[in-house]
């Protein structure tokens, strides 16, 4: 199911490119990538050896989660601020 919800989103966004479309493709990947997520954690603390250190792997495997999608967000605004973007005002040079 959460596959079949991540791999649609794109498709939908490709081919009907209306705000409404956009509302949905965000709740079906929201829906899917939180279900893969839920089970992905709980596999991992059922794999893994010491029940003690669960809460550090849990920490880990979250900052690999969500730490790159914090620094790609920093480096995006960079480089937009430094080197403009067609969609922004600043990439309108004269």
């Amino acid at each position: 199911m959460s596959e079949q919800a991540t791999d649609t989103t794109p498709a939908l966004l490709t081919f009907i490119e209306t705000w409404p479309s956009v509302v949905v493709a965000a709740f079906l990947f929201g829906t899917g990538f939180g279900a893969y997520l839920a089970v992905d954690q709980a596999l991992i603390t059922q794999v893994r050896p010491s029940a003690e250190n669960r809460g550090k792997d849990l920490g880990l495997i979250n900052i690999a989660i969500v730490g790159p999608a914090a620094v790609g967000g920093l480096l995006a605004a960079l480089l937009v601020t430094l080197g403009g973007h067609p969609a922004t005002a600043m990439g309108h040079r004269r």
